[in-house]
């Protein structure tokens, strides 16, 4: 039951890498320590516990699942506000266009832009 929240939530993830990474080598953050923190907390950690779709003992798998749902909204609607999920694309191909939008509304280098 949570394999599909978790394959969701590592497709938003993996798209959020190469941006969180070119925010912190654009504010030269990359290599400090807040830089190091703040790779650190997008890191795809808490959704580990569920393999083979199966929650772990002490969680059921509905709360599992809403934990990964949760704390993936969070993560991305932090860096994209405006960010909706739809069935009919991608995750990260929506995350990566909304990303790329909102460079270029706020006025920011295109190298701040993402493959989309």
């Amino acid at each position: 039951m949570c394999t599909n929240a978790t394959k969701t939530a590592a497709s938003l993830m993996a798209a959020i890498e190469p941006t969180l990474k070119s925010i912190l080598t654009f504010t030269n953050l990359i290599n400090t320590p807040q830089g190091q923190d703040a790779i650190k907390a997008y890191e795809m950690r808490p959704w580990r516990r569920c393999r083979h779709g199966r929650a772990s003992p002490e969680e059921s798998h509905a709360m599992h699942q809403a934990h990964v749902i949760a704390d993936t909204t969070a993560k991305v609607t932090t860096l994209v506000p405006g960010f909706k999920r739809s069935i009919w694309h991608s995750p990260a191909s929506q995350y990566a266009k909304a990303w790329n939008e909102g460079v270029t509304s706020s006025g920011l280098p295109d190298e701040l832009k993402t493959a989309a």
